[in-house]
Parts: C-alpha cells; sequence; structure tokens
C-alpha cells in the first residue's frame, strides 16, 4: 500500500506547480496584480472577485481570503455579506481549475486524462455559477 500510494506524475506535479507559484512570487507578478486589476473600467465588487479568482489560482483559497477580505472591506465598507459570498465563490470557482489544489492533480491522474482536458470540461459550469453568484450578489445588495 505505501508504496503504491506514492505516484510519480502526482508528486512530480505538485513540485512542477509550487515552483511556477514561487517564480509567480519571485517575479513580482503577484504584487503589480491589484494595480493592473484597479485600473480596469468595470465595478469595484467585480474588480475583487477577479483578484479572488486570481489569488486563489496562484496562492490557493486560505491565502487570498486572508489577505484579501480584510483589503476589500477596506475599499468597500458597506459591502456586508453580500460581498463576502462573491468572493468565497470566486476563490470556490478558481480552485476547481488551479493546478495547486492538489485534489485536481489527483483526479486527472486517477482519470488518465490532462489538466486542459479537466479544465475544459469544467469551465462551462463554472462560468454558469460565476453568472449566478454576480446575480446572487446584485439581489442581496437590494435587500441588504
Amino acid at each position: 500500500m505505501i508504496k503504491t500510494a506514492f505516484e510519480p506524475r502526482v508528486i512530480i506535479g505538485v513540485v512542477l506547480i509550487y515552483i511556477f507559484k514561487n517564480l509567480l512570487e519571485y517575479t513580482g507578478a503577484i504584487e503589480s496584480l491589484p494595480s493592473l486589476f484597479m485600473g480596469l473600467p468595470i465595478p469595484q465588487f467585480l474588480i475583487f472577485a477577479i483578484i479572488f479568482f486570481v489569488g486563489s489560482l496562484i496562492g490557493g483559497a486560505n491565502m487570498i481570503h486572508v489577505i484579501g477580505i480584510p483589503l476589500a472591506y477596506v475599499a468597500m465598507p458597506n459591502g456586508g455579506m453580500p460581498l463576502l459570498v462573491l468572493l468565497c465563490c470566486c476563490s470556490y470557482i478558481a480552485m476547481q481549475v488551479t493546478p495547486t489544489h492538489v485534489c485536481l492533480e489527483i483526479v486527472v491522474a486517477h482519470f488518465g486524462i490532462t489538466m486542459g482536458e479537466q479544465v475544459k470540461k469544467t469551465l462551462p459550469v463554472l462560468a454558469i455559477f460565476f453568472i449566478m453568484a454576480v446575480a446572487y450578489y446584485l439581489i442581496l445588495r437590494l435587500f441588504i
């Protein structure tokens, strides 16, 4: 059992993913994201939704929640519960397609497909979920 638990493909995939994440941190790409996103001509809640999506892709949901939620509420003090729901939904969406989520690498190895095939199959459902999350945010903002 111990011998079969160590799958080289999964271990190598995880190591490469974290090398990529550290490379993004080392080059300063992560620090430049907020200024890039703030220059976009879209509503502030969507900017934070994008930041949470990209942050979860790169560093995971736990990392972006710890860093991003306080920043979001400083920037949008009236965000309340609807903003938190939207941001958590965006983190969830990202965690379903990010290679930094170890479970995704395990699923890909188990079913014998590529990461690209897995993402292609998952993206339509996640896009619908994102549209529903934004609509839910807008409805909640009307009542709260």
